[in-house]
């Protein structure tokens, strides 16, 4: 559920609204724009009478989130998202192009097509270090040593680099990425 608050609404009452849907069980994301406030209620809210919270003078309108990536919506985030990556940033209204190859073969492989890839303007080094395939006899990728291959491509040519991780106990294999 999404509450757009007026702008009128005091710091007091979107403090104490956020406290009272804290207090009924739910996670409430505030995003506070440049003339509203937007609480984001995460929890099954179908015990919330939206007349109810609508007939605060406080509330402009009260939205039942049916969609998915809920926090993604422009509600819950109404600027814009500027995610870094490496000496680079990802919105702000740049583009950023991310090209390499679907799988890591080879360390020349790797750094031949980084180099080609920043020649072309890209902004950052994608490549394949997992491929999970149904048959355990096809190629499943480099794996470790893809993403040694891609940190020398990323010291060859000074590119962020992005790839894949198939599960949460290879994250520390990324620390270093």
């Amino acid at each position: 559920m999404i509450i757009v608050l007026k702008p009128s609404a005091t710091p007091e009452e979107i403090d104490n609204l956020e406290e009272e849907m804290k207090q009924k069980g739910f996670s409430v994301d505030r995003s506070a724009g440049e003339d509203h406030t937007v609480l984001g209620l995460i929890g099954d809210t179908k015990s919330i009478d939206s007349s109810t919270l609508r007939s605060r003078h406080y509330v402009e309108r009260v939205i039942r989130v049916n969609q998915p990536f809920k926090k993604a919506s422009r509600y819950f985030h109404p600027k814009d998202s500027i995610i870094p990556v490496g000496d680079k940033e990802v919105g702000e209204g740049t583009i950023t192009l991310i090209a390499g190859p679907c799988s890591i073969e080879s360390e020349e492989q790797i750094i031949s097509i980084a180099e080609d890839v920043k020649k072309a303007g890209a902004t950052m080094l994608r490549g394949g270090a997992f491929k999970p395939r149904t048959s355990p006899y096809s190629f499943q990728g480099m794996q470790t040593n893809g993403l040694e291959l891609m940190l020398l491509a990323k010291q060859a040519t000074g590119l962020p680099i992005v790839t894949e991780i198939m599960d949460l106990s290879q994250l520390p294999m990324f620390n270093d990425v």
